[in-house]
């Protein structure tokens, strides 16, 4: 007696299921194709592939910095900022400090210090943060603190396209890499403890780890391996330096300058307030450190001890 040869069930793939031949659905780059040729697709130009994304790297060190705040959290759940600054030619952290909000007060004191270390950029790079820039929101003529310094120090401000994070991509990657380091840690306890974190984070992201972005450099090579650039209107070895203080009862606010204290007349309408003074060699000039508003300029003699307000009682 022979055994009955043995039949294998019909699949979907064979065209045939339940005794019912069924027709295989097209691919889904098909259907995409009919609908957009009849018009039912509209074209998202903004969601386009990252591989057709441009990649811009600028030509020097200090020729562009990118600037960018991120966050984190101390031990006891409280959130903090902490504000980057990246070279975009090397990606040398050029500075990275924790601070318990973000201020524009914060951004100005830690732009000049990295500025007076390591010299200062001939263009910044940030988003429309209301800390970096105001020209989404201000109305009139007028600027912040962080553009007041820029615009004084003839340094070029740019400003990414708004909801495009892509164009700071430098320091956004970076926020990655240093998030990553600091959940290896144990939580901080408080923001110098962090910032002790943060400083050794960044040197070893700086001199010890080889980048592969960089043809395995650190960037600390990449960074002094060619000239640095520099703002186009402020000649090397200047004595940059920025100073907050109150202006007087009289109107008047001091400065040490050249082994001995200046005295500069502010107005008496200024007299109580915040003010803060960007210092360029002994050329000053006296700002709001609130809304960028100039209140003086000054250009210090060293035979001179007072020194009027070139611009008038304003």
């Amino acid at each position: 007696m022979k055994t009955p040869a043995k039949t294998t069930a019909p699949t979907p793939s064979d065209g045939i299921f339940n005794n019912k031949k069924i027709t295989p659905l097209p691919a889904a780059s098909t259907i995409h194709r009919i609908l957009k040729r009849h018009g039912y697709v509209i074209e998202q130009p903004h969601k386009r592939p990252r591989s057709s994304w441009k990649r811009f790297e600028a030509d020097q060190p200090n020729e562009t910095w990118q600037l960018d705040y991120s966050h984190c959290y101390l031990n006891n759940n409280q959130r903090v900022a902490i504000l980057t600054i990246i070279d975009d030619h090397s990606r040398f952290v050029i500075a990275c400090k924790a601070f318990e909000h973000e201020t524009g007060t914060n951004v100005i004191d830690t732009f000049i210090s990295a500025g007076n270390k390591h010299g200062f950029p001939k263009s910044t790079l940030t988003d429309n943060g209301s800390v970096f820039t105001t020209k989404l929101y201000r109305k009139a003529d007028t600027r912040n603190g962080f553009e007041q310094l820029l615009l004084q120090m003839g340094i070029q401000q740019k400003n990414g396209t708004p909801y495009h994070p892509q164009t700071q991509g430098k320091v956004e990657r970076f926020h990655q890499t240093l998030q990553k380091a600091l959940h290896a840690r144990p939580f901080a306890h408080n923001i110098g403890e962090l910032n002790q974190q943060l400083d050794d984070i960044i040197d070893y992201y700086n001199n010890h780890r080889p980048h592969r972005a960089l043809n395995r450099q650190t960037p600390a090579q990449a960074y002094n391996r060619l000239p640095k650039a520099q703002p186009l209107d402020i000649p090397i070895g200047t004595d940059n330096r920025l100073r907050r203080d109150k202006v007087d009862n009289d109107g008047k606010v001091t400065l040490r300058w050249a082994d001995n204290m200046r005295k500069l007349y502010v107005g008496r309408k200024h007299r109580t307030k915040e003010i803060m003074l960007i210092c360029i060699n002994n050329d000053i000039t006296a700002i709001n450190p609130h809304t960028g508003e100039i209140w003086g300029r000054y250009h210090l003699d060293k035979t001179k001890k007072y020194h009027r307000n070139q611009l008038g009682e304003i």
